[in-house]
């Protein structure tokens, strides 16, 4: 993955939080945690990264960051993500 497609991940998760569009990302985490095995690593990360300054109005970030720690169990990874 690109660091170009990693900024726009990051822009459009601020976006959206910027503009409260909590219904949006809760349902966009849905889909990915759905979908997590299909995502490269970097991804994944991208957007629990990304997501953190929001996580107590995004429900669905809690099962993606659990679905993320069973495909990836390093627990360095999402250390301080939760």
């Amino acid at each position: 993955m690109n660091e170009k497609n990693i900024d726009c991940i990051y822009d459009a998760v601020d976006s959206c939080m910027k503009g409260g569009r909590w219904n949006l990302l809760n349902n966009l985490f849905l889909i990915i945690t759905k979908n997590a095995e299909l995502k490269e690593l970097d991804i994944l990360l991208s957007y629990a990264t990304s997501s953190l300054p929001g996580k107590n109005n995004i429900p669905a970030r809690a099962d993606f960051i659990k679905r993320c720690k069973e495909l990836h169990p390093n627990p360095e990874l999402w250390k301080g993500l939760e």
